[in-house]
């Protein structure tokens, strides 16, 4: 048994029928995989590779652009919105952040959590048409808030007035929800030849003698 030097698999030796001193090489057929020819290298499973599930591939969901009519006119824009895919990837985390096996923690912990997973997610759609689905994902979020409570105080529906500050906003002590709605959305607006490059010349006025 020898190892080839090219893809690291062992190959086996056959005495050829034309010389018996000198063994024939068998190398495995050509694949376009060569980990999955090797027995030491597992093949990926499930989206993992050998690395472990630390190392897996994300996949960023890009925000849906279309053309659209204008609302109250005839004139054609292009709006961008957070995609069907990155909605419900944010949502299946707020569900999996309120499941039963996060009870042990205080209110104030998964508030702050949840606040700064949502920041994080409405930073990245604020430049677009957002509004809507800043307070979908938020009215989401409270419902899952407002069970996760129920279960871990076991009280009625209402009593959860107590542990809102203003209106029925959840808080904590100094630690209040702040959901994708209070990131602040910013629209991009068309420069066009406003952008300063190297190219641009600059005509000035002829001094007068």
């Amino acid at each position: 048994m020898t190892q080839s030097p090219a893809d690291g698999c062992s190959a086996q030796q056959t005495p050829s029928s034309g010389n018996q001193g000198s063994p024939e090489i068998r190398r495995p057929p050509n694949r376009v995989n060569s980990r999955s020819s090797c027995p030491d290298r597992p093949a990926s499973v499930s989206g993992q590779d050998s690395r472990g599930p630390h190392r897996r591939r994300v996949r960023l969901s890009w925000p849906n652009i279309r053309r659209q009519r204008k609302r109250g006119t005839n004139e054609l824009v292009v709006y961008t919105r957070p995609s069907r895919k990155a909605v419900q990837a944010i949502k299946d985390r707020i569900s999996e952040r309120t499941y039963r096996h996060t009870l042990n923690q205080s209110l104030g912990t998964l508030l702050r959590r949840l606040s700064q997973k949502l920041a994080g997610w409405a930073n990245y759609f604020r430049h677009g048409v957002s509004k809507k689905t800043f307070d979908a994902i938020d009215h989401h979020a409270w419902q899952r808030i407002a069970r996760w409570l129920l279960r871990k105080h076991r009280i009625p529906r209402s009593h959860l007035r107590r542990f809102c500050d203003q209106g029925w906003r959840f808080a904590e002590g100094s630690v209040a929800f702040r959901g994708a709605s209070g990131v602040a959305i910013v629209r991009y607006r068309y420069r066009g030849a406003a952008i300063p490059n190297p190219w641009t010349w600059t005509i000035e006025p002829a001094a007068s003698s």
